[in-house]
């Protein structure tokens, strides 16, 4: 049988960590201090991280402060009450999930890390503080998501064969629930989970939609960038003006004596493809010679008509003198024996 009595007592430390862990210290603290909302700046969320990224540094370090001590409070309370290992390990999961779905912030909040390493923190210290080491760094070296996952990891390892660490591996197996069901939320952006399989994936291994780069490597990058910056041939540019300085010399100066601009390097552009449109074929226009003149159109031939050739004679040689057509009779025959006498034969002797 169930002592009610003894399961009534334990369930009040389990709900005062859960009403610790809800405090929203990100939310108030941001909105006093810059009136801004968690919730709609950054990754909208009250975490630690987004209140010092976004909002400033002190303000971040006094939230992970508090939220810290959400969870050492919640598992101190327990644990000096005279609570066994389970109640104790409940505790600090119930205060991470009122950290993560607090009902003053309508059941929003952060990720929970800070307020688990609080309640590890009174649990071990000495192996909190090494795992809290480990993390920050691949924190620096990829991303915090990762350390913590490596953290928790090597937590369970250590604490497993010991057991007087039963209460550390308990607190973290029970905590591992609230912290990455927090990172797949929104839980409707992954509905159908089968053809989403690569975003949840990246969720609870990054805590982000992508695979975020290496930080190593982007710091590596941004030196490579500030030194690419010190030789680039824009300045060639400055150079040239500073040695052309202002000067009452300068007005002595030849064409030939002032220094060359160098010339501007061409950069070479890579054409995008484009598809081939068909061209219609024109044919050329035929230049018109302006100097010579343009030929005449040849006019059509008239017919000439018996008609016309009676029109077009003089009328009065329509009716000849009656004198004039007797001479024109008269001398007829005498042309005639003209001819007739031109065509006489001469003498063979007188042939050439």
């Amino acid at each position: 049988m169930i002592d009610l009595d003894l399961f009534a007592y334990f369930l009040l430390f389990i709900l005062n960590g859960f009403i610790l862990g809800s405090l929203p210290f990100g939310y108030v603290i941001s909105k006093i201090s810059s009136d801004k909302d968690v919730f709609a700046i950054g990754w909208k969320k009250n975490s630690a991280s987004n209140v010092f990224k976004n909002i400033g540094k002190w303000q971040g370090v006094l939230t992970g402060l508090l939220d810290l001590g959400k969870g050492y409070l919640a598992v101190y309370i327990a644990s000096s009450a005279g609570c066994p290992d389970i109640i104790i390990a409940l505790t600090g999961a119930a205060a991470i999930t009122g950290h993560n779905w607090s009902p003053l912030l309508d059941f929003k909040g952060g990720r929970g890390i800070a307020t688990l390493a609080g309640a590890m923190l009174f649990i071990s210290p000495q192996i909190t503080i090494m795992l809290a080491i480990l993390a920050g760094l691949f924190a620096l070296l990829w991303t915090a998501s990762v350390g913590t996952i490596i953290a928790l990891a090597l937590g369970i390892t250590i604490s497993f064969p010991d057991t007087k660490l039963w209460d550390l591996l308990l607190l973290i197996l029970l905590s591992i629930i609230p912290v990455f069901v927090k990172r797949l939320s929104p839980i409707k952006d992954i509905i159908p989970f089968e053809k989403n399989r690569t975003i949840i994936e990246n969720r609870l291994l990054f805590d982000q939609d992508d695979i975020p780069p290496a930080r190593i490597k982007a710091r590596i990058n941004n030196i490579v960038l500030e030194n690419n910056i010190e030789n680039n041939p824009i300045e060639e540019d400055f150079q040239y003006l500073n040695q052309v300085q202002p000067t009452n010399q300068e007005e002595e100066l030849t064409p030939q004596e002032l220094p060359k601009k160098p010339a501007p390097k061409k950069r070479i552009t890579k054409k995008s493809p484009t598809k081939e449109t068909p061209v219609k074929k024109t044919l050329p226009k035929k230049k018109v010679d302006t100097t010579k003149p343009s030929p005449k159109k040849a006019t059509p031939k008239k017919t000439i008509t018996k008609k016309k050739i009676t029109d077009n004679i003089n009328p009065k040689a329509k009716k000849p003198n009656a004198k004039k057509s007797k001479e024109t009779t008269t001398n007829t025959p005498a042309t005639k024996k003209k001819v007739s006498r031109s065509k006489i034969s001469t003498p063979k002797g007188l042939k050439k």
